[in-house]
């Protein structure tokens, strides 16, 4: 795949997550992001992460180029195509094997070593098409797994956002910082609260699996309509 504009980037994913193309059999582009703070420890445990990751979109038949790569805390933020003609359908199996994957393959993360290294919670996020992956520790003796589903929208100011230190600010705003976040971390404490006090939960939600994320035609309509927003303003900005 050629280097991609930010206009290209947008085009690409908004196209392969619109409910108008859902029938037709294209090569989908799918952003997927690593992101991870955990003082001293973090660009390692990034590294970790990403290598499962990469692996995993490799099994489901995605070649991987790279846009971004920063460290401090740790945030890689890449492009990822199939390599064969997807529907809709075909594409959403595949993400969500994937992130059933990504679920458990997060549960043994060295998360809580990194905490007692920066002195605060520490967190680490995968991040694939519309949904996160996430686990934070708070102290060394317990850490919080969760998810969330992550507007197609939420990759254009990661991808448009300035370089080095103000472009980790705002991943770190978007990933672990959002009422959608919080939102998500309070749900993950109180499921860790409930399988403790019943073990029943714990068995069913083991059965259960790995939930299944799915997109929205109403909230993908409205995100077309701020991306379309967003594009005319990027391509007055390339153009200038």
């Amino acid at each position: 795949m050629p280097a991609l504009t930010s206009s290209e980037f947008i085009q690409l994913t908004l196209t392969s997550f619109d409910p108008k193309c859902r029938d037709f059999e294209f090569q989908r582009t799918i952003p997927v992001a690593v992101y991870v703070d955990a003082g001293e420890q973090s660009a390692e445990l990034g590294r970790g992460l990403w290598e499962i990751l990469a692996l995993a979109l490799s099994d489901k038949g995605f070649e991987i180029h790279e846009l971004r790569n920063e460290k401090g805390s740790y945030c890689l933020l890449n492009l990822c195509q199939s390599k064969v003609p997807l529907d809709e359908k075909s594409l959403f199996e595949k993400i969500k094997d994937i992130q059933g994957e990504m679920s458990y393959a997060i549960q043994p993360f060295p998360i809580k070593e990194g905490m007692s290294l920066v002195g605060s919670a520490a967190v680490a996020v995968v991040a694939v098409g519309n949904a996160v992956h996430f686990i934070q520790a708070t102290n060394p003796e317990t850490f919080t797994i969760g998810s969330y589903i992550f507007p197609i929208s939420m990759w254009v100011p990661l991808l448009v956002t300035k370089e080095g230190r103000e472009f980790l600010k705002e991943s770190a705003n978007i990933f672990t910082r959002g009422k959608r976040f919080k939102r998500a971390l309070r749900q993950a404490i109180k499921d860790v609260k409930e399988r403790r006090e019943n073990p029943a939960i714990a068995e069913k939600q083991r059965n259960k699996g790995p939930a299944i994320l799915e997109s929205k035609d109403e909230e993908i309509t409205e995100l077309r309509t701020a991306l379309r927003k967003l594009q005319e303003r990027l391509d007055r900005l390339e153009n200038e």
